[in-house]
């Protein structure tokens, strides 16, 4: 799955603005350190950072826990956790799970621990004017409840 279709998932899913998932001169943005996987080794539950992936299973995944940092409401400088469990979503058709998507992100673009989650292999990095302005697009095409398509639920990201 390609950049900026992670980005925007993770966007949509943690409801981020673009200054908290890219690079910017605010540098409260998603490190590979803010994300963890848990993955089940001999039946115990581990936590594994991005850069490690890549030596585990996608069956062996469980959850990832996302520590977001914004400038404006997090004084302490200690963010704030989402949680999500996998799953087991097989159909497409049905919806996406955010956990396997950034788990297989992980895998292949290895993002170290000071870099941004969203950095393939410490070379490729999206730039936050190209994804902001993508993300405004998408906004404003669904600026009325009428044009959103039936699966999606207006009160959060539901399927049904």
């Amino acid at each position: 799955m390609g950049l900026f279709i992670v980005g925007m998932v993770i966007a949509f899913m943690c409801l981020m603005r673009a200054s908290e998932l890219l690079i910017t001169a605010e540098k409260h943005y998603l490190r590979g350190q803010d994300v963890t996987f848990g993955v089940l080794v001999n039946g115990v539950e581990i936590r594994i950072y991005p850069a490690e992936a890549w030596m585990y299973n996608l069956s062996q995944l469980l959850n990832v826990c996302i520590t977001i940092h914004s400038a404006k409401n997090d004084w302490e400088g200690e963010g704030h956790r989402l949680f999500f469990s996998r799953l087991g979503i097989t159909d497409s058709t049905l919806g996406f799970e955010i956990v396997s998507i950034m788990f297989e992100w992980a895998q292949s673009a290895r993002p170290l621990n000071d870099d941004a989650f969203l950095m393939y292999q410490q070379t490729k990095m999206i730039s936050y004017d190209f994804f902001n302005a993508e993300l405004r697009k998408i906004a404003t095409s669904f600026h009325r409840w009428d044009k959103i398509p039936q699966y999606i639920c207006p009160f959060g990201p539901y399927w049904g």
